[in-house]
C-alpha cells in the first residue's frame, strides 16, 4: 500500500463511481479498478460493496477512508514544513549567548524577529566566550554572541557598540566628581570588581602601584550592585548596567582611567553555511546596526 493508492481509493470513495474518479484522476477505468482489487487483495479485506451503479464502502472501508485522509494530510504538512524550512519560514535557531549580550536590545528585537517569522523557534544556551566558542566548533549552535576579540579566520562577525567600564555606589562612597574618574581616585574604597575587568584593574594596580583593595570579583552583575547599593564598595561594571538596575540610591561614574573599552559581536562560522533561520536573524541584525537601531 502506497501514496498512490491510498489516493485512488480516496477518489473512488468520494465519488462512488469507479468511472467518475478515473475521470477525476486522469486516467482509464481499467487501472483504477485494477489498483483498488490490489489494495483489497493485499489488506484482505473487502473495501467496497459494489452494486451496478454504485460502490460503498464497507465498515473495513470507513476505516480505511479516515486514515487514509490523516495520512495524506500529514504528507501534506510534511512537504510544506519541508519546504518552509529549506527558505528559512520554520525552523529551530540555536542561539548562543554571553550572559551580558543584548540584554537591552535582543528581547525587543527577539519580539520584531518572531512577528516576521513565527513559526521559526528558539534553542538558546548560555555562556562564557570561550564556551560559546566550543558550542560553535562542535556545531551546537547557528549563532553566538561573544566579547572580541575572535578569530576572524574562522568567524564572520557583526560587532556591536563598545561598551565602557563605569563605577557605581553610594555617591557618599565616589569621588566628589560629576564627570569621569580616574580609578585611583577611589584609594580605601573596597572595589567590586566583574570578573571580565579582573586582569585589567589587577594590571593598573601593579603599573600605577594603586593601594586598591579588590574586596569581591564577580561573573554576575546583580551581586556586584546589589552589594554596592548597601554601602559596601565600588562596583566596576559595563555601562548598561545602570539601565538593567535602575537604583536612585546608586551614583555611575565613566572610568577614564584605565580607559576600557569592551565590545561584543554577532559570529557565525565563516567555512560554512549558514540554516536559513539563521540567515535570516543575520540579515536582520545587520539591517538594524546600520540604521543604528542597535
Amino acid at each position: 500500500m502506497d501514496i498512490r493508492q491510498l489516493k485512488y481509493f480516496l477518489s473512488v470513495a468520494e465519488t462512488g463511481l469507479v468511472t467518475k474518479a478515473a475521470e477525476q484522476l486522469h486516467m482509464t477505468q481499467s487501472p483504477l479498478s485494477q489498483q483498488i482489487l490490489a489494495l483489497e487483495r493485499e489488506l484482505g479485506v473487502r473495501l467496497f460493496r459494489r452494486t451496478k451503479k454504485h460502490m460503498e464502502l464497507t465498515e473495513a472501508g470507513q476505516v480505511l477512508r479516515r486514515r487514509a485522509e490523516q495520512i495524506l494530510s500529514l504528507q501534506l504538512s510534511a512537504l510544506a514544513e519541508v519546504r518552509e524550512t529549506a527558505v528559512g519560514m520554520k525552523g529551530k535557531l540555536r542561539l548562543g549567548l554571553i550572559p551580558s549580550s543584548g540584554r537591552l536590545w535582543l528581547p525587543s528585537f527577539i519580539r520584531q524577529f518572531h512577528e516576521i517569522y513565527p513559526l521559526i523557534t528558539f534553542d538558546l544556551r548560555q555562556g562564557s566566550t570561550e564556551y560559546i566558542l566550543e558550542l560553535m566548533r562542535h556545531h551546537q549552535i547557528d549563532l553566538g554572541f561573544v566579547r572580541l576579540p575572535v578569530d576572524d579566520s574562522l568567524y564572520r562577525t557583526i560587532k556591536f557598540p563598545p561598551e565602557r567600564i563605569v563605577a557605581a555606589s553610594l555617591r557618599s562612597l565616589l569621588p566628589e566628581s560629576d564627570g569621569a574618574v580616574c580609578l585611583n581616585q577611589c584609594e580605601g574604597r573596597p572595589l567590586l570588581v566583574h570578573r571580565r575587568y579582573e586582569n585589567i584593574v589587577r594590571n593598573y594596580i601593579s603599573r600605577e602601584q594603586c593601594p586598591l583593595s579588590l574586596f569581591c570579583i564577580s561573573d554576575e552583575l546583580l551581586p556586584l550592585l546589589t552589594w554596592a547599593a548597601s554601602g559596601l564598595g565600588i562596583a566596576l561594571v559595563p555601562e548598561f548596567a545602570a539601565k538593567i538596575y535602575p537604583n536612585p540610591a546608586l551614583a555611575f561614574r565613566v572610568i577614564s582611567q584605565p580607559s576600557v573599552d569592551t565590545a561584543s559581536a554577532l559570529i557565525w562560522s565563516r567555512h560554512e553555511e549558514l540554516p536559513r533561520a539563521a540567515a535570516h536573524f543575520v540579515e536582520k541584525v545587520s539591517l538594524q546596526r546600520e540604521n543604528k537601531l542597535i
